[in-house]
């Protein structure tokens, strides 16, 4: 135990002192962290009055494990969506503080007489904020629900990147001799965006639903140590690959957020953070040192105001470029006007590597420190210099920036947009995942597979196994349907010309899978480029024409959007189930009623034949015409001239409908306006015969079900009645017309339309 006596005395004086601290702190009303800093000057070897931290080192890792924690917690509050849903305005004010503060940072550095690469340095370094500290100081103000809490952390987390950056160029400069090699950074920048988006896609995949899974064997004691033994782990992986501890644990939490634990989790988290948070307080306040601040006075003086007036405009300008309100701007500008924890350790990085002065370390210190104790107080003042500065200004100027966010938040996005960038979205995810299959690939399967085989069985077993994990992601790259159809089909109705556009990017997106495959062709078989693409095409055939592989994709697909979406899924169904006793998917479908015309390219055509379900995406629910009614019409109905066709899909459908019938002449006349498939129902539920009347039913699926665990398609349930199969709900995840090949698990409800007398022919003919 004496070997401890040192760590325990110094943990004891640090915790002792900053628990006086803070209740001064809290007497006085100030911030906490004030408390912290100011016991951390008190146990520092640069106060004398009182017995200073014997093991310095110690206290340092304690902190590093504060800010693991901080941005673990931290990660749990801001989930996938969040982040997205501010990733347009934070992108937006991080670019535009970055230049300004960089440049205004290296003018003030080349006016104290500092050389290029210094000034250089410094105003790269001034754009970094602390995360922890603005965590903590939000969460002591009651800040963290307030609009502009997500745009600043989102902004926190680009400048944590751009430190990463910033030590990837130190050590590539280093490393060169002071030649920077742009495609050794770049490949480093590569590997953090690779990084990121395998850890994201794989968390997001399996730890919801392991949680969801396991949670009947979670305590609260379980539920803590699994939760941070993933946060360490990934903070190890992502420290061998080179990246910040603090980004991993940040990720972890933010993958975690997704899981039905996310709240708990927080409360049990919550006195470890503040315990180790507290120490990295301590920490900071422990390296201000007097001698520093009397020699560089004026130096740091100057950088803070630099620092501080500079967030202060750039961060508020660029919030306000990305399209919301001044007021918001200002409180993200106020907020982050501190210098972080990454600015000095890109500091002394630069100074260990020889390429910055070494007097950069302890002044960018000091300043941080003086900028951290600031920063409760500036962000308190920022409502007041707001309203100041808006009675300074003109009515009609004042009127223009209070309204920004609403104007731009009303704003549609325009279709060329939604899709290009669901688009390149998932190319980009796409090509991820089977840049990382193809690694483990030729890493690991290969290697395995020759050590039990010889060559050229090992080549073929490990290609085979490797295509076998890619192809759920090549189909979704080859085959057509899979993907928004509806974004698809509404930008070919709406112009001729956007229709070689879409077919070019509809190739490219197949030209990518084809060269996956064609990879672990040579790669691994070794074949010639010619044989390569013939071995590739007939791979892609196959693909094309699988069930089975599009039925995996859509799976893993659906479990995916749950996990990604569950918080929302929870929240809309809450909302659902108060406004009417949960929101049926009846409520979800608009139908309609047209009429063909004597001239309609559709007269004489049979249902099938038009393969009108594939193109338009609508269900053909009843034809009325002289021969009479006719209600779940089969595809092999021919429609007449004069026929009054009632169709039924979402809103958004029967609106590209509509553009096609214009802009396609198909000759179809509508006769009413679009209304809820419910409220359909309910009136026509009067004015027909009861065998004649549609009915709409949940039916949930069960393990005796012959449809659990099989698919619309291979069912005979389906193809033996005229009845159709209108959306799926599996949990709170709603999927309207699902495909063919999906497969039906046991626990889904799905919904089903058609006759009274078809569906009692149903549930006397089946078992369900």
């Amino acid at each position: 135990m004496n070997h401890l006596i040192p760590l325990i005395s110094d943990l004891a004086m640090i915790l002792t002192l900053a628990g006086l601290a803070t209740i001064l702190c809290k007497k006085l009303n100030q911030p906490l962290i004030l408390g912290y800093m100011l016991a951390g000057f008190l146990a520092s070897p640069h106060f004398t009055l009182l017995p200073n931290v014997i093991d310095s080192a110690n206290i340092t890792i304690w902190a590093d494990i504060g800010v693991i924690f901080i941005l673990f917690d931290l990660g749990l509050d801001y989930n996938f969506n969040k982040i997205k849903t501010t990733a347009n305005s934070a992108i937006i004010a991080a670019v535009t503080e970055f230049t300004g503060i960089a440049c205004l940072g290296f003018a003030c550095a080349r006016l104290l007489g500092w050389s290029v690469t210094d000034s250089i340095f410094t105003g790269c370094m001034l754009t970094m904020s602390s995360t922890a500290v603005v965590s903590k100081t939000l969460g002591e103000l009651n800040l963290l629900k307030k609009a502009f809490a997500p745009i600043a952390f989102g902004i926190l987390v680009l400048e944590d990147i751009s430190g990463i950056i910033m030590m990837v160029v130190l050590s590539t400069v280093a490393a060169a001799g002071s030649a920077i090699s742009a495609s050794s950074m770049l490949q480093s920048i590569g590997l953090l965006v690779f990084f990121l988006i395998i850890c994201f896609i794989i968390g997001i995949y399996f730890l919801p639903t392991f949680f969801k899974n396991a949670r009947q064997y979670f305590n609260d004691e379980t539920l803590l140590i699994v939760s941070l033994g993933l946060c360490l782990s990934m903070v190890v992986l992502a420290s061998k690959l080179g990246f910040s501890s603090a980004l991993g644990a940040f990720l972890m939490g933010t993958l975690l957020s997704g899981t039905v634990y996310t709240k708990r989790t927080k409360q049990l988290l919550e006195p470890v953070k503040d315990l180790f948070s507290g120490i990295f307080f301590v920490s900071v306040g422990m390296m201000v040192d007097p001698t520093v601040v009397s020699s560089s006075f004026f130096t740091i003086i100057a950088l803070a105001i630099t620092l501080i007036i500079g967030k202060c405009v750039f961060t508020s300008l660029g919030v306000m470029l990305a399209g919301q309100p001044l007021k918001t701007g200002m409180r993200c500008g106020f907020a982050l006007t501190q210098l972080g924890e990454f600015a000095f350790i890109v500091a002394n990085i630069g100074s260990g590597y020889g390429l910055t002065s070494s007097f950069l370390y302890p002044v960018f210190v000091t300043v941080s420190v003086l900028t951290i104790f600031l920063t409760p107080h500036i962000l308190l003042n920022a409502d007041k210099v707001y309203r100041r500065l808006l009675r300074s200004m003109p009515k009609k100027t004042a009127v223009m920036l209070i309204e920004a966010h609403r104007d731009s938040k009303n704003g549609k996005q325009s279709d060329w947009k939604n899709f290009l960038q669901l688009y390149f979205t998932k190319i980009m995810v796409y090509a991820v995942i089977l840049i990382f299959i193809s690694y483990l690939g030729t890493n690991n399967i290969l290697p395995y597979c020759q050590d039990f085989l010889q060559p050229p069985l090992s080549g073929f077993a490990a290609a085979a196994l490797t295509l076998l994990l890619m192809s759920p992601f090549l189909a979704a790259l080859m085959v057509s349907r899979l993907g928004r159809r509806d974004l698809i089909a509404g930008l070919w109705f709406q112009k001729r010309s956007n229709r070689p556009l879409i077919m070019v990017l509809m190739f490219v997106k197949a030209a990518i899978g084809l060269f996956f495959s064609m990879q672990v062709f040579t790669s691994m078989l070794g074949l010639h480029f010619v044989f390569a693409i013939a071995a590739a095409l007939v791979l892609a055939k196959f693909i094309y024409s699988s069930d089975y592989l599009v039925s995996r994709y859509l799976q893993i697909e659906a479990q995916f959007l749950m996990n990604l979406n569950a918080e929302n899924l929870a929240a809309a169904a809450q909302k659902r189930a108060a406004a009417r006793h949960g929101m049926w998917l009846d409520e979800q479908l608009y139908t309609c009623g047209y009429q063909l015309e004597e001239n309609s390219p559709w007269v004489g055509w049979s249902i099938r034949r038009l393969d009108v379900h594939r193109k338009y995406k609508i269900f053909v629910l009843e034809i009325n015409n002289s021969h009479g009614y006719h209600p779940i019409p089969s595809g092999h109905t021919v429609l007449r001239a004069g026929d009054k066709i009632l169709i039924t899909a979402p809103l958004a459908t029967l609106n590209i409908f509509a553009a096609a019938i214009n802009n396609m002449g198909l000759g179809l006349t509508r006769l009413s306006e679009p209304v809820t498939l419910h409220k359909f129902l309910e009136q026509e539920s009067s004015n027909r015969k009861e065998h004649d009347q549609l009915l709409c039913y949940a039916m949930p699926v069960t393990a005796a079900s012959p449809l659990a665990r099989s698919t619309l398609k291979k069912s005979d349930t389906f193809s033996k009645g005229k009845w159709l199969a209108l959306g799926l709900e599996r949990g709170n995840y709603t999927i309207l017309d699902p495909d063919a090949s999906f497969v039906i698990n046991n626990g889904d409800i799905l919904w089903i339309i058609g006759s009274r007398q078809m569906l009692s022919q149903l549930f006397r003919d089946t078992s369900l």
